[in-house]
């Protein structure tokens, strides 16, 4: 069953429930109220009928239909009939309601031949010890019975009949209205989880009906979660991409030296090949983490480095690639420096920098590393400076090269995602270290990374 219908019949029952109850309650409290009001009334009545009788008996001359007139007078509420009687039998007065009352006479009406639903109250008329007459009083048996009664309780069934007939119609009108609202808002929500499923953009007006809002607004939070997700996953995946590259470069760049006989097949060329195999190991053993887009990329592992031969390793692995386009690669050699750090993320830092001044420059131009120790209020750090002398950055871009997937706009076609610079600043990070960018248009670029010397194993 829709929506709809269920609203419509809830709506129509407690509108029918209402009703009754109301008519229910007010016929009760009516009731009550009649009960109390008819016995007032008729103690009154009574009281003053018995007066008239006890005047009637004392007086010698009585008007007999001035009598009738006052005894007539009393016919009202549950009071249907009087009847007096003097002392020998002779009825003086025999009053019933919508008839004419009977004056004088020695026939006295037989009160047995009364409605079975009226009942006669027998007062005996005394005064000064003497008994003058008899007073009989005929009324309705039960407060049911008594025609006001009656009469309200049939006008209290048409009234409620005619409130149903006016109610129901416009309750059909008003629950039409509100589940049309309703259920216009629960398929606007239902197409809008289903264009969230097939990754359309959704836009569309909250509904006014608070839990409706509650689910759209949940939906918008789950469509922006999974969003994020996939951009973080995407993000993942183009880092191990980008970081199969350092390896494979330098592993393609080494079999060509060895083939055109550049590079000599020695112990000391094969080794480095092997840390690069190594390397792409480690890559693949980390796959598996970009199942989750929020785990960490791989474990960090932090080790011993001497920071000569770890920027020699990196950059003779690229010297054939520079000097091939025309670049000169240089480094200062400067005395052996041990830090703390993790190996594979800071040479993939120093690659990836390397790199980009390779990509940004000319040939003819330079791109040098130097590196050395400086004091700072957290203690020592290890600077190392990579320059270029490449086209440079605008100085408005400086803080967005760092983001996933920027790239400036130039009139060149350059290979690559924009994902270079974000992997090193993410490396760095996770080993604790900064790197700061500096560049002028034409004058070349300037990336300075710092990491402290000494760090926990355990991190």
């Amino acid at each position: 069953m829709t929506i709809k219908k269920q609203w419509m019949i809830v709506l129509i029952m407690t509108v029918v429930l209402s009703v009754l109850l109301n008519s229910f309650v007010l016929s009760a409290l009516m009731n009550r109220y009649f009960v109390r009001y008819y016995n007032e009334n008729y103690q009154e009545h009574a009281r003053q009928i018995l007066q008239v009788a006890e005047e009637t008996l004392t007086t010698p001359d009585y008007n007999a239909r001035q009598l009738v007139i006052l005894l007539q007078a009393h016919l009202s509420g549950p009071i249907v009939g009087i009847q007096l009687i003097d002392s020998e039998g002779v009825v003086l007065a025999d009053v019933y309601r919508n008839q004419r009352g009977m004056m004088g006479g020695h026939m006295m009406r037989n009160l047995g031949q009364t409605d079975n639903l009226t009942e006669i109250d027998n007062a005996p008329v005394i005064k000064g010890g003497k008994v003058l007459g008899e007073l009989n009083i005929i009324r309705q048996g039960t407060l049911a019975d008594s025609l006001e009664i009656k009469s309200f309780q049939s006008s209290l069934v048409v009234n409620s009949g005619i409130t149903l007939g006016v109610l129901i119609p416009f309750a059909l009108l008003l629950g039409y209205w509100i589940s049309r609202r309703m259920s216009r808002d629960i398929m606007s929500t239902a197409d809008m989880a289903i264009d969230m499923d097939l990754g359309k953009n959704t836009d569309m007006s909250r509904s006014r009906v608070r839990e409706i809002r509650v689910v759209q607004e949940s939906l918008e939070t789950l469509h922006r979660n999974l969003k994020l997700k996939k951009t973080s996953r995407k993000k993942l995946i183009d880092e191990m991409v980008h970081q199969t590259r350092t390896p494979l470069t330098i592993l393609s760049t080494h079999l060509e030296g060895f083939r055109d006989g550049v590079i000599d097949v020695n112990d000391e060329e094969l080794r480095k090949c092997q840390v690069q195999i190594e390397n792409l190991n480690e890559i693949i053993r980390n796959m598996s983490n970009m199942i989750d887009a929020e785990g960490e990329l791989e474990k960090i592992r932090m080790e011993n480095l001497e920071i000569s031969g770890l920027i020699r390793q990196v950059t003779e692995g690229l010297k054939a690639q520079f000097d091939l386009k025309g670049i000169r690669l240089t480094w200062k050699q400067e005395p052996k420096i041990w830090v703390v750090s993790d190996r594979y993320k800071l040479s993939q830092s120093i690659y990836n920098l390397i790199t980009n001044g390779y990509k940004y420059t000319d040939p003819g131009g330079m791109v040098t590393i130097d590196y050395k120790i400086v004091d700072s209020s957290e203690g020592s750090l290890l600077e190392i400076v990579v320059s270029d002398t490449g086209r440079g950055i605008l100085e408005e871009n400086l803080e967005r090269i760092f983001d996933a997937y920027y790239r400036e706009r130039s009139g060149d076609e350059l290979e690559g995602e924009g994902i270079g610079l974000y992997v090193a600043a993410q490396n760095l990070k996770q080993i604790g270290g900064s790197i700061l960018a500096e560049s002028r248009i034409g004058e070349g670029s300037r990336f300075t990374i710092r990491i402290p010397v000494e760090q926990k194993q355990s991190l």
